[in-house]
């Protein structure tokens, strides 16, 4: 409603997802440690990719643009791997123990494939 330049805004109720009036749960609830794990590989691939690679008095082998890449890849395909045997693990399992604790959880929904 608006009356003289305010717009007012009613309403009841709670903000959240359908479903969530009984307390359940998402369950992407359950990757809650993500963005640490993200952080600790940031800093792991940092490492990998600057071994062995010095400049100035230090000595070393000089930097390629072939070497790095190579690197990158390595550390691209070994994080891909490693998260999509962690979410295929931590997902399942945390769905369980909160179902097992009695707490509702939300599915997610699985997206349709297009062109079938």
């Amino acid at each position: 409603m608006e009356k003289n330049g305010t717009i007012t805004v009613t309403g009841t109720g709670d903000i959240g997802p359908v479903g969530a009036e009984d307390g359940a749960h998402s369950a992407e609830r359950t990757l809650g440690g993500l963005p640490l794990a993200l952080l600790i590989v940031l800093v792991v691939a940092v490492r990998f990719a600057t071994a062995g690679h010095r400049t100035g008095s230090a000595g070393g082998a000089p930097v390629t643009r072939l070497r790095l890449a190579a690197k990158a890849i390595v550390v691209s395909a070994v994080t891909f791997v490693t998260a999509l045997l962690a979410i295929g693990i931590v997902t399942p399992a945390g769905v369980a123990i909160l179902k097992g604790n009695g707490i509702p959880v939300i599915g997610c929904p699985r997206s349709p494939v297009h062109g079938s």
